[in-house]
Formats: structure tokens, C-alpha cells, sequence
């Protein structure tokens, strides 16, 4: 149509020019009769005949360059102006109208579009059309529609579209890409109609079964199938999060204002979630108050933390229902694929296990699952079922270690001690190995029983046999908290009332009494009522204040085996234990000394005050059987009585401690032979731990005495050792440094000989 208008253009432009060439052609004519009859004229000829030539060469060079060529822009003009009526009237239809660029930016939307999408032009001009998406498309769905419209230029379909409010509607849609010069795509043009109205005639299943008919999100089935597409897509490096959403206390709405202001919270939540996560991720409900969502293509942890965050506060805030300000919170779990390496149900599980560990954590609060913990707890589960089975078979036995006085050479009770024996297995298990999986769960409770029944039982036999020993039983901090502890104690001294109760020591641990220090001072104070002891188990390894060790009924304080074992090679645990033993007696308790391995321990405890010890050096735990077999053969030992004849001063304790000093002194020196990474100790006696106190405080105290004189001759003969050694190893010389350590060996002997003779004197005081 164009080209015929064009072409009428050209001949009018033609007839044009032929008319005005015949009109100078006339001119022309007229112009040489006037010549001829005006003779005055004569003198304009030549510039008249010129003039006419000119206008007769210009003209048609005019009309190619300048007329024809502003005929067409004109018509063209007409043309475009009436073709931009037309689009206007197209684009202003009641058909939702997009306009994007070639980078599928949008650039224009018709008021159709936004009635049915919500959004106005200053929100959606700028954006993609992914704003739009429902997530209920796979990304084969879309890069179906990319490869239609590069090779035929255009699709038509239906798909799910997502309203601004969060809504999931379906719309019948068509794209066309428009081309310019090279073919190339300048536009696209996308326009849709609104199937709301007709699925629901037509009485839609599909919209019914994948959608949540209160939100519009989609349901579980459609949210699995959608984890499943994505995981099954497998595209390397990338990360996904299943995040599992429930709301907190939202019953408490249900119930005070009824389920159509739940509803309309729920509609709010699902918009605030739609609002809050990318055009990308999947948002659904679970019904009820649970959501879900699927967060597509994370950068890593942080980001999840940042979405995670964001997802919190966005519920968190105020919701205005019915002219009502609502407060809510949410509880939110999530797990990481490909991290949580599993598939779509046991991602969904895991989210929530992450999402219940959240709501008993406090709530309004976001959980990443653990895989590492989550393994740990399987295996702890795995764990528990097998003790419980054991439990149930019998498999469980209590060993006994006694416990004597060093000093007076007797025997003051024993401690229960559980060991685990599988059946028909000689291998036996250690409390160490499952007691501590044990103790938060509620298997510490039928176990404690059975301890405590089968140790009560043990002590009647002893009873019955002349033996008054107290046995120590050993009690978890859960079941001491148990609301039925108390009856358990009943009950075993019921059916043996035979048994003094005084001869009963509950042992706890020091952490767990300061847990809830006002309860469980309220529960040892029942059960003194009865009769009934405690003892303070691995004192030292907690913080008990002096305030809460004299609030808690405890007849005895047990000397952590840590700082026991190592008093001979560190002074601080010797400090730590002389401490123990002081406070003890300060507060009128007994104290009592665990890993007693070797008798220097046993005589070192005695000099420090500290005279009750069970360990390897009196007896290792053995079974009830053999337990008055030892107790008939047991000696005690006469070094231990021999030391407890001695009365240490506190002021005199200082002198242990300096010879420990320089017992730990030549260990520093064998260690640093041996190539461990040990600094070089003091080599100049004056400043050595030991020189220190001897030129001192030793000097002030012992100075008169010439077995206190004799050391100093000794103690410095001992560090020329050292010194030689140094020397040696510094030479790469091991073998001629080795055969020093034997020399420096013998100092340390007399040395310590010399510093007992020197204990001897100043202790002579009988008890």
C-alpha cells in the first residue's frame, strides 16, 4: 500500500516539473518578442536569456535531490503516524501489553498490565520479565521459549505468571520478536490474557492439586517435584538452600481472633516471603503455619546467613490485620545442598530438623543443619539403642575400688564403678566410653537405678559379713534432677533397712552442682534428711565459689586424678592439691585423693594433709567377688605410716615444694635431650626455681641446720651438670650428654636425700 503511494507522489512531482519547464520554455519566448517590438529592452537580453538558462539546468537537478526526496519523507510521515494510531490503539486494549529491548529489558506496559499483574509502570519499567515468574516452570520450560523465538521469532503458550501480591495465576501468552536493520531483534513484544476466570469454568485439577488454594503458592507436591528438577539438572559449583519456615505462636491468633484473621496473617506471610527471596527461588506453604522455600543459585554460607536474616526480620515485623497490630515471629531451619549431599525428602527432612532445633532454641532464630552434628547424632542415636539394649540384657556390672586411709592403714569403703561386658564377649567397656553419651538422655535414669540398687544391694551382703564400708556412688546430674531421685533413694533403703543410710555417699560432679546451684541444693538437702551423704566428685575442674562450697551439704571433696597424677612433674597441680586439701579441712569436709598410682604420691599427699587416697597403687577396680579376697590380704603400707607420723606446718610446705622444683628441673634437662620442643631450664643455681627459695626464704628458716648446708654443695654441683649437658647437646654430642644425665641422675638423689634428712628434723613431732 505504502509503495503505491509512493509511486502517485513521483508522477505528481513529475507533472510538476514538466508544467513549470514548459511554463520557462513560454517565458523564454515571450521574452525574445518583447525584444524584438521593445527595442528598449535590448539591454536586459543577455541577463534575462541567462536567467531563463539557468532555472531550464537547476530545476531538474532540484527535483531529484530536494523535491523527490521530501515527497517520500512526507508520505512516509502519513504512513508512520498512522501506523503509531494503530499500535496506540492495540497497546491501549484490554490484552496486558509488554515491551522489552533486545537485552529483554522492559521499557513500556499498557494499563492492562498492570490490573492484572499489580505492578505499575514506575515499579516494572527498568526490571525483567522474571519478576513475573511463579517458579512453577522448570528452566527447560523457559529456555524452551529463548529457542522458539530465536528460530521462528515468536511463541505462544500458556505458563504460570506470579502477581505483585504473591498470587500464581495462568495466562496465555504470547512473545514476538521484532527485527531491524540485519535482521536483527530491536524488540520484543509480549502480550497475555488473564485464564483466572476460564480454569476456574472449566473447574482447573491441576491448579487444585499443585497449589495452595489460601496463598496461591504452590503446595508440597509441586515444591518436591521442584527439587527434584533442580537437583536432577546437576550443574557443577552450584548451591542450593531448602529453607523450612514455621510461625511462632501463631495459634495463639487462631484462637484470639479467629481463623479468618489467621488466614489473612498467612496471606501476609506468604506476600513477605515472596518479597523478601528472588525472582529465582521457589516459595510454597506445607499448610498450616508452615512455609517453605527453595533458594536457587547462593554465592555460599554467607549469603544463605544474609537471606536466612532477612527472612527473619521481614516476619518479624508488625502485621495489620482487620485494624489489629499483630506481632509474630518465625522459627527457621535450612540445609545446604550440595553440603547436605541427599535427595529432595531427606533435604526437606533435614530443614526441619534444622527448623525444630531453632523453635527449642528460643525462637524467632534461623538453624543451618549440621551434617558433621547431624552425623554425630545419628551415631549417638545408634549408639543409645544399643546401650539400651544392653540395659535390657544385662549386659551392665558395677567393678569396686577401695578407698583407704593412708596414714591409719585402713579401709573406708569402696566406689562403685559401672563396666559394660557384651554377652559372651571378654572385652570390657569403660564407664569413659559411654557414660558420657549417656548423660543427657534419658537412659541416665533406668542406669542410675540400676547402680544404685545393684551398689545398696552389694553393701547389705558386705553388711551382713561384718564389713562396715561406705560405698560411693557415683549419680548423673540428670538423674539427680529426676523428679522421682528421691523415691529411688527410698525405695533401695526400704528393702534393706539393715543398711545405715550414713554409709550411702551420692557422688556428683562439681559442674554439674553449679548448673542450677539453688535446685540442686534443694535436692541434696532432702536427701541429708534421709541420711544419706555426698561427695564432691573431680573437685577442682570446675569454678565453685567458696559461698556455693559452703552452701552444698557435701561430706567430702574428691581430688581431681589430673592434678594428682601429675604433682611430682608440674608444682601447680602440687599447689592445686595442697590448696584442696586446705580448703577441705577449712570447711570441716573430708578430702579424699583419686589416681594415687605410686607410693610417692600416697607419701606426698600424707605430708600435705591430705590422708583418704583410692587409686592403682592400693587397688585397681575389680569385681564384687574378689573384693573381700583383697580385703583380707591387703597390707598397708608402712611408708605411708611412717610419713603420716611426721606433723607438717603450712609454713614448711614451701620446702616440698622446692624440691619437687628441681625434681621437675632435671626432667626439663632429659626432655631437651631427648629432642623435645622444651625451652632450655634455668642454669645458674642462684636463679633457678630452687636457688630462689634456698638463698631465700630457706636460708631464712633452715639456715642453722647442717643438713640444710649440705644441699648447697649438691645443688650446685647439679647445675655445672646441667650446664656440661647444654653444652653437649648444642655439640650434636647425644652419647656424651646421655652418659652426663646418668651423673646428674645421682646429684638429684642426694639432693633429695639431703631435703628429706632436712624434712625429718623439722617434722619430728608424733601425731
Amino acid at each position: 500500500m505504502s509503495q503505491r503511494k509512493h509511486s502517485a507522489s513521483e508522477h505528481s512531482a513529475w507533472y510538476f516539473f514538466c508544467v513549470l519547464a514548459a511554463s520557462i520554455f513560454a517565458a523564454e519566448t515571450l521574452i525574445m518578442l518583447l525584444f524584438v517590438y521593445l527595442p528598449p529592452l535590448q539591454t536586459w537580453k543577455v541577463a534575462l536569456l541567462d536567467a531563463t538558462l539557468l532555472l531550464t539546468v537547476i530545476f531538474p537537478i532540484l527535483y531529484f535531490f530536494v523535491f523527490r526526496p521530501l515527497s517520500r519523507y512526507i508520505t512516509q510521515r502519513q504512513d508512520t503516524e498512522t501506523d503509531l494510531r494503530v499500535a496506540a490503539a492495540a497497546f491501549e486494549s484490554h490484552e496486558s501489553m509488554m515491551i522489552t529491548n533486545a537485552k529483554n529489558v522492559i521499557l513500556r506496559v499498557n494499563q492492562a498490565f498492570t490490573k492484572n499483574t499489580g505492578y505499575s509502570p514506575q515499579e516494572i519499567i527498568g526490571k525483567t520479565p522474571d519478576i513475573l515468574k511463579s517458579s512453577l516452570h522448570d528452566a527447560a520450560f523457559y529456555a524452551g521459549i529463548s529457542e522458539s523465538l530465536k528460530l521462528q521469532g515468536v511463541w505462544q503458550g500458556e505458563q504460570w505468571a506470579k502477581r505483585k501480591n504473591g498470587e500464581i495465576y495462568p495466562i496465555q501468552l504470547t512473545v514476538t520478536a521484532v527485527r531491524g536493520k540485519n535482521n536483527e531483534v530491536t524488540h520484543y513484544v509480549n502480550m497475555h490474557s488473564d485464564l483466572t476466570d476460564l480454569r476456574k469454568a472449566k473447574g482447573d485439577v491441576t491448579r487444585a492439586g499443585l497449589l495452595d488454594p489460601l496463598t496461591g503458592l504452590p503446595n508440597r507436591l509441586l515444591f518436591s517435584e521442584r527439587i527434584h528438577d533442580e537437583l536432577a539438572e546437576n550443574v557443577p559449583y552450584r548451591i542450593l538452600a531448602v529453607v523450612m519456615i514455621d510461625l511462632d505462636n501463631f495459634k495463639q491468633i487462631n484462637d484470639t481472633y479467629g481463623h479468618e484473621a489467621g488466614d489473612k496473617v498467612l496471606i501476609e506471610v506468604a506476600k513477605q516471603l515472596n518479597e523478601a527471596t528472588r525472582d529465582t527461588d521457589v516459595v510454597a506453604r506445607l499448610g498450616g503455619d508452615e512455609f517453605v522455600i527453595l533458594l536457587t543459585e547462593l554465592t555460599g554460607v554467607e549469603a544463605c546467613n544474609q537471606t536466612l536474616e532477612r527472612l527473619r526480620v521481614s516476619l518479624s515485623n508488625p502485621y495489620m490485620i482487620e485494624g489489629l497490630k499483630l506481632h509474630l515471629s518465625a522459627s527457621i531451619g535450612a540445609t545446604l545442598y550440595p553440603s547436605d549431599k541427599t535427595d529432595a525428602d531427606g533435604l526437606l527432612r533435614h530443614a526441619d530438623e534444622a527448623m525444630y532445633l531453632a523453635k527449642h532454641g528460643g525462637k524467632n532464630r534461623y538453624v543451618i543443619y549440621d551434617t558433621t552434628a547431624a552425623a554425630k547424632r545419628s551415631s549417638l542415636q545408634q549408639n543409645l539403642a544399643r546401650i539400651q539394649a544392653a540395659l535390657d540384657n544385662q549386659e551392665f556390672y558395677l567393678y569396686y575400688q577401695p578407698q583407704v586411709n593412708m596414714h591409719e592403714g585402713t579401709i573406708v569403703g569402696m566406689e562403685a564403678l559401672i563396666r559394660w561386658k557384651l554377652a559372651g564377649q571378654e572385652i570390657v567397656t569403660l564407664p569413659s566410653e559411654f557414660m558420657p553419651l549417656v548423660e543427657n538422655s534419658e537412659l541416665a535414669i533406668p542406669i542410675g537405678c540400676f547402680v544404685l540398687k545393684t551398689a545398696v544391694t552389694q553393701l547389705a551382703k558386705w553388711h551382713k559379713l561384718g564389713l562396715n564400708w561406705r560405698i560411693g556412688i557415683n549419680v548423673s546430674p540428670r538423674h539427680l534432677e529426676h523428679p522421682n531421685f528421691i523415691n529411688d533413694i527410698k525405695d533401695v533403703l526400704e528393702r534393706h533397712p539393715e543398711i545405715n543410710p550414713e554409709l550411702i555417699e551420692l557422688e556428683i560432679v562439681e559442674s554439674a552442682a553449679l548448673e542450677d546451684i539453688e535446685k540442686v541444693i534443694g535436692i541434696m538437702q532432702a536427701v541429708r534428711a534421709i541420711g544419706v551423704h555426698f561427695a564432691l566428685d573431680d573437685f577442682g575442674t570446675g569454678h565453685a565459689s567458696l559461698t556455693y562450697l559452703r552452701s552444698l551439704p557435701v561430706r567430702t571433696l574428691k581430688i581431681d586424678q589430673s592434678f594428682v597424677r601429675d604433682m611430682l612433674e608440674d608444682s601447680s597441680d602440687l599447689i592445686m592439691v595442697e590448696g584442696i586439701t586446705s580448703l577441705a579441712h577449712t570447711f570441716d569436709h573430708e578430702v579424699l585423693a583419686e589416681g594415687v598410682d605410686n607410693l610417692k604420691l600416697g607419701a606426698l599427699l600424707i605430708q600435705i594433709g591430705c590422708q583418704l587416697a583410692q587409686g592403682f597403687a592400693i587397688a585397681h577396680p575389680m569385681p564384687a567377688d574378689e573384693v573381700t579376697i583383697w580385703a583380707k590380704d591387703w597390707q598397708p603400707y608402712q611408708f605411708w605410716q611412717q610419713i603420716g607420723k611426721r606433723r607438717w606446718r603450712r609454713d614448711d610446705l614451701p620446702l616440698l615444694y622446692a624440691a619437687l622444683a628441681e625434681r621437675i628441673w632435671v626432667s626439663q634437662i632429659q626432655k631437651l635431650l631427648d629432642g623435645d620442643d622444651t625451652a632450655i631450664p634455668e642454669l645458674d643455681p642462684r636463679r633457678s626455681q630452687f636457688g630462689r627459695w634456698y638463698y631465700v626464704l630457706g636460708s631464712e628458716r633452715y639456715g642453722v641446720h647442717p643438713e640444710f648446708i649440705a644441699i648447697r654443695p649438691i645443688h650446685e654441683e647439679m647445675h655445672k651438670a646441667g650446664q656440661t649437658i647444654v653444652n653437649l647437646i648444642e655439640a650434636k654430642q647425644q652419647t656424651d650428654a646421655q652418659e652426663q644425665m646418668h651423673n646428674l641422675y645421682d646429684l638429684r638423689d642426694k639432693l633429695i636425700t639431703k631435703m628429706d634428712l632436712l624434712s625429718q628434723r623439722i617434722t619430728l613431732v608424733e601425731n
